[in-house]
């Protein structure tokens, strides 16, 4: 079976993410060390040893770590038209990890588990015969146990600061009036917030300027509509651009391809 995936052990003594990002496919993170935090689209969760985050397609979030702390996890990336491949009538594992982002705590026998798969994944030589099937294998086992664990557990609480929750209704408001007024002036009155403060504190609870934060919502949003088979203008109007060549060049400076490209490469998957 020709399955996309890539897993990957990643250990830092310092580690710095300068901005937010996101894929165009799934991630999974699962922590080998307490190491901070993570913000992830509209909530704020620990990072702690035992720690599984499954992260669904476009969700912009960002790790913060302490300055020495040391940081290790593996991670995983695929897009969901591997999990399409390998699901069954059955079993969806496509629907489960598209529908939400999960953050779980794992219990030590599932962590230990999922842990021995990583590792024994990680010494593979790609030189041996049949290598690529032992490595679907595995990252199949993994797939299935991590769903099993999400259809079965309750996620970890998240832990939002007073700033954060100011915010959050904010974050709401954008996502839901992406193709409205959004200026400053405009959240700055239906908030009742000095202009002053709201640029602070949106920048030092999200890392996000507000405006910064609007365009890449209104980007993701247009991922979607080409994703769907619209046209460049029309995902770029649908999405909150009112400038064809601002939309244009925002979505190439952004994602690096322009967004006819991006239609075009998603399609002939």
């Amino acid at each position: 079976m020709d399955i996309e995936f890539n897993i990957q052990l990643n250990e830092d003594d310092k580690w710095i993410m300068e901005k937010h990002h996101y894929h165009d496919g799934i991630e999974i993170l699962f922590c080998i060390s307490d190491s901070g935090k993570v913000f992830l689209e509209d909530k704020v969760y620990p990072l702690n040893k035992g720690t599984l985050l499954s992260i669904k397609d476009t969700a912009l979030h960002r790790t913060i770590v302490p300055v020495d702390t040391k940081y290790r996890r593996y991670v995983l990336h695929f897009p969901l038209v591997t999990l399409q491949k390998i699901s069954t009538k059955d079993s969806d594992l496509a629907t489960i990890f598209s529908l939400s982002n999960y953050c779980i705590r794992l219990e030590q026998e599932d962590y230990a588990y999922i842990l021995q798969l990583l590792d024994s994944h990680n010494t593979i030589s790609k030189d041996e015969f049949a290598s690529d099937i032992i490595s679907s294998s595995i990252f199949m086992k993994i797939i299935v146990h991590i769903a099993r664990i999400i259809v079965g557990t309750k996620q970890v609480e998240y832990k939002n600061s007073t700033d954060f929750n100011k915010i959050a209704p904010i974050l709401d408001y954008i996502q839901e009036n992406l193709t409205e007024d959004l200026s400053l002036d405009r959240l700055s009155d239906v908030f009742f917030f000095s202009k002053h403060h709201l640029l602070r504190t949106f920048k030092n609870t999200t890392g996000f300027t507000i405006n910064d934060y609007i365009i890449q919502r209104r980007i993701l949003l247009s991922k979607k509509f080409l994703r769907d088979g619209f046209s460049v203008q029309e995902a770029g109007e649908m999405s909150g651009f009112m400038n064809y060549s601002h939309f244009i060049r925002t979505f190439g400076k952004l994602n690096g391809i322009p967004p006819g490209n991006y239609a075009r490469k998603y399609r002939s998957r």
